[in-house]
């Protein structure tokens, strides 16, 4: 059955006051963020504690979204039915509750869909124990280029490194839609090894999260020589979090 709008909105309600209520103090009012794509300032954020999303862009509806301007783009393929069925399976993990004889979530073609191109996200420095501020970004046209930041995700499994696709928001809080960086990489180059570079690869599919999954950001640069393939920087970190902390958390070290 189909998931009334109303019944969908008071429940996103009741859901977003309690993550608002459990670590959105701490961080004060939202910021004003630079929408890269119209270059004008704009203060529209979707604040959930933790993380903040901003640059907000113009609601559309699914109908719009999955529209021939998209038919190439595999981020947009079935979309609507991909994103219902995650959210169908997923709710019940948060204790969230669906209208009184609904057993899974349905969009329709005018239901609406607002995107957003940056997220700020404050974590915790496992080395020194404060606060540090993460600006990430995924925009279509970065002053003339796409950009796709990286970040780390905690997960059911464990955490992920994944790389951003699209963010946004419906009727229930705030979502992301990544491409996780977890592929096999097989075994290590003796050029990786040598030089101690950790190598992440890109999955074949993308998936939905939830955008408070993120942990923080993680700097990565390109592999020139193979597609979808990335080294982590992680010595860039100024904090030493990632180095020291993370990195030994996710693989080991």
């Amino acid at each position: 059955m189909m998931m009334d709008n109303d019944d969908m909105a008071g429940d996103r309600d009741a859901l977003g006051s309690t993550q608002e209520q459990d670590i959105g103090s701490s961080l004060g009012p939202t910021v004003t963020v630079h929408d890269g794509s119209s270059r004008q300032r704009r203060s529209k954020t979707f604040d959930a504690g933790a993380i903040v999303l901003g640059s907000e862009q113009s609601p559309v509806t699914f109908k719009s979204l999955e529209g021939p301007d998209q038919a190439e783009n595999p981020t947009f393929r079935n979309f609507r039915a991909r994103l219902a069925a995650w959210l169908t399976a997923s709710l019940p993990q948060y204790e969230f509750s669906l209208a009184p004889g609904c057993t899974r979530v349905e969009f329709q073609d005018d239901d609406k869909i607002t995107e957003y191109r940056s997220i700020k996200v404050c974590y915790e420095s496992k080395v020194d124990w404060q606060q540090y501020l993460d600006y990430l970004y995924y925009n279509p046209d970065f002053h003339g280029h796409e950009r796709r930041d990286v970040v780390i995700l905690m997960t059911t499994e464990g955490f992920i490194f994944a790389e951003l696709h699209f963010i946004f928001t419906t009727s229930v809080a705030g979502k992301i839609f990544v491409c996780p960086l977890d592929a096999s990489t097989g075994p290590p180059r003796a050029k990786d090894k040598n030089l101690r570079l950790r190598r992440l690869r890109a999955r074949r599919s993308m998936e939905f999260f939830f955008a408070q999954s993120i942990v923080r950001g993680a700097p990565v640069i390109q592999d020139f020589d193979r597609r979808g393939d990335y080294f982590l920087m992680d010595v860039v970190d100024h904090s030493g979090d990632l180095f020291i902390i993370r990195c030994n958390e996710i693989f080991g070290w």
